[in-house]
C-alpha cells in the first residue's frame, strides 16, 4: 500500500490570454530564461539583495520550476508573447504574510528589452482580474521600494494605494500596497 489516492487528480494550473500575451505555469525548459532574469543586475537592481549568482539563479530556477508542479490557484506565469511564445518575464500571486492575516501579493520580472512596452501592466490586469473574479479575494498585496519609480507608477494605476512600509528580507524597507476589490 503506497498512501496515495489514486483517485486524487489536481486541477491544471490557469492559462490566460490576452491582446498580445500568454501567461502559463512554468514547466521544465523555463530554468534557462528564469536564471537570466535572477542573474541580470538591471532585473534585480531593487529586488531582494540584487542579482544572483549565475549558479545561484540556475539553482533557483530549477526550485521554481520544481515547487509550481503542486500550485493550483496561485503561483508564478512564465509571460510569452502569443505571436511567437517568446519569453518576456514573469507574473505572480504569492503569499505575503502580514500581522493580522496572510494574502496574497502580486509580483512580476520581465527582461529589460520589453520594459516599457506595456507587457507587465497587461499581464498584472490579467492576474488581478483573475484574483478578483475568480478567486474572489478581497484584498491583493504589493511590495516596492520606494526608488523603483516604474513599479510604484504600476501599482498606483491600478489603485493600489500605500498601506506603510515593511522590510523586505528583513534588510530594506519597500512601500506595502493594498487593492480591494471595488
Amino acid at each position: 500500500m503506497t498512501g496515495r489516492n489514486d483517485d486524487f487528480e489536481k486541477p491544471d494550473f490557469p492559462r490566460f490570454e490576452t491582446a498580445r500575451l500568454r501567461l502559463r505555469g512554468l514547466r521544465r525548459g523555463d530554468e534557462e530564461f528564469l536564471a537570466s532574469l535572477d542573474s541580470d543586475p538591471r532585473v534585480m537592481e531593487h529586488i531582494h539583495n540584487g542579482a544572483l549568482t549565475q549558479e545561484e539563479a540556475v539553482r533557483f530556477a530549477h526550485l521554481q520550476v520544481e515547487t509550481a508542479g503542486w500550485r493550483w490557484h496561485w503561483g508564478k506565469w512564465l509571460v510569452e508573447l502569443r505571436a511567437d511564445g517568446a519569453p518576456l518575464g514573469w507574473v505572480e500571486l504569492g503569499k505575503l504574510s502580514g500581522p493580522d492575516r496572510d494574502d496574497l501579493q502580486v509580483g512580476y520580472e520581465f527582461a529589460p528589452a520589453h520594459w516599457g512596452q506595456g507587457y507587465a501592466r497587461e499581464a498584472v490586469a490579467r492576474i488581478l482580474q483573475y484574483a478578483f473574479e475568480e478567486l474572489r479575494l478581497e484584498r491583493i498585496g504589493a511590495i516596492a521600494r520606494p526608488v523603483n519609480a516604474a513599479s510604484v507608477r504600476l501599482l498606483e494605476r491600478f489603485g493600489f494605494q500605500l498601506a506603510g512600509q515593511r522590510m523586505d528580507d528583513g534588510r530594506v524597507w519597500c512601500n506595502l500596497y493594498w487593492l480591494t476589490q471595488q
